[in-house]
């Protein structure tokens, strides 16, 4: 890792929205500006979370997450969006997971254990990298029951935008 490392920043959030029993989003701002972003969480059948896509929270938000469950992985979709994976790292003890093919660009912003295939298996939830995108940025496929949620990084939006 070649970037000094960001500090812990709590930035403007909204609430936490409770989609399914096991799976939370959290939207926020990134910094003062008007870029959101949002963090998915889920909560896998052995307890712990898999974060995706990390955001700080206020303590009280985060307060409800550890209780939720035990931190164990952060997902980030490529190098873009890891801003707050090292702080995230830190603070909840949690190891960095993203896609191979954007490995080298991930390495110099943050510590990586491992890509997609690595993350422990749970018929819950899986990664799986977006055929075609820039960066094998992934999708977040996650099962409640019957039903069946996808969370995207930028594949839908990079995939609108004409290559003029």
């Amino acid at each position: 890792m070649s970037k000094p490392e960001r500090p812990w920043i709590v930035s403007p959030h909204g609430p936490i929205v409770k989609h399914e029993a096991n799976l939370w989003t959290v939207e926020g701002k990134v910094g003062g500006g008007p870029i959101t972003r949002r963090m998915a969480i889920v909560h896998r059948r052995d307890g712990s979370l898999v974060f995706y896509h990390p955001v700080p929270l206020k303590e009280r938000a985060l307060t409800e997450v550890l209780a939720w469950g035990r931190p164990a992985e952060v997902v980030v979709g490529h190098a873009a969006h890891g801003i707050d994976a090292m702080p995230f790292a830190r603070k909840l003890g949690v190891k960095i997971f993203g896609p191979r093919t954007d490995e080298a660009r991930m390495r110099t912003r943050f510590d990586m254990a491992g890509f997609l295939e690595d993350l422990p298996k749970d018929p819950d939830v899986t990664f799986e990298s977006v055929a075609g995108s820039k960066f094998g940025e992934p999708v977040e496929i996650v099962r409640s029951g019957e039903r069946v949620s996808l969370v995207f990084c930028d594949a839908i939006q990079a995939h609108g935008q004409s290559q003029a």
